[in-house]
């Protein structure tokens, strides 16, 4: 026959943690944008956008492969690297 278990008490520090409800940040989407709306916000062209994305130094994020030839960017990496260059600027 099997003893019954005996239930602990949990510690208080990881009994207030578990009271207390934790308030989510609410996190944006992600968002695909396809290459002419990635060319658009740039003002580059098709040519200029494979290049840098071969770039060591300092490259485009790569699309994301949807299957076939379909290809998107994530919209928060092409605005954070078109903030990138109007933060470097005016740093040389």
């Amino acid at each position: 026959m099997l003893a019954k278990a005996k239930v602990l008490p949990l510690p208080a520090a990881v009994q207030a943690s578990v009271a207390t409800p934790v308030k989510h940040q609410p996190v944006a989407p992600l968002v695909l944008i396809r290459l002419p709306e990635v060319l658009r916000r740039l003002s580059v062209s098709k040519t200029w956008l494979y290049q840098k994305m071969k770039d060591p130094k300092d490259p485009f994020p790569s699309a994301v492969d949807l299957g076939g030839k379909s290809r998107a960017w994530v919209e928060i990496e092409v605005e954070n690297f078109i903030q990138s260059r109007i933060t470097a600027r005016g740093v040389k």
